[in-house]
């Protein structure tokens, strides 16, 4: 459900706890991709990691669902990693160029993971969403996973609460 938001105006959750500190359980991460050797609980503490960073809103990353506000589910739905990246051809010759000297000398990450927020007290889901994020750079397939748990982790927080864009 890419881009998939509970406003109809396409909002993220930011407006709705104005100057509070927001208390957030992230209940369970699942990994459905065919990578199967993922850690889960690794992504869960990036995920609380992502949370606790965030300077623009304040967040508690609590343990348990009664003392949260919202409560966190994310399912990893794919996980890639190439020795070579693939080309993506662009508009432009030297982008072009340059993508293909890269594809032939950098590694390749990508990874996929589907998001919910759930409001603890209520039950109702606030936002879902899907969060995709790679990583082209010279990295071993061990290095990719933190890298790619970072990206996504903090991209999610930013995507779900950060401030909307201006128009």
């Amino acid at each position: 459900m890419q881009g998939a938001v509970c406003f109809a105006d396409g909002r993220n959750l930011a407006h709705l706890y104005r100057g509070e500190e927001i208390k957030v359980f992230v209940k369970s991460i699942v990994n459905e991709s065919e990578k199967k050797d993922l850690s889960v609980p690794d992504f869960k503490k990036e995920v609380e990691k992502a949370f606790t960073n965030r300077r623009s809103v304040d967040f508690e990353v609590v343990s348990s669902a009664e003392a949260s506000d919202v409560e966190v589910a994310g399912v990893i739905k794919q996980y890639q990693y190439l020795v070579k990246g693939p080309m993506k051809p662009s508009l432009g010759i030297e982008t072009t160029a340059l993508d293909i000297a890269a594809t032939m000398t950098e590694n390749y990450a990508d990874m996929n993971v589907s998001f919910t927020i759930t409001d603890s007290k209520t039950g109702k889901v606030l936002w879902t969403n899907d969060i995709y994020e790679y990583e082209k750079k010279v990295m071993t397939e061990g290095e990719s996973i933190p890298i790619m748990f970072d990206k996504i982790a903090r991209k999610f927080v930013v995507r779900s609460f950060g401030k909307p864009a201006r128009k």
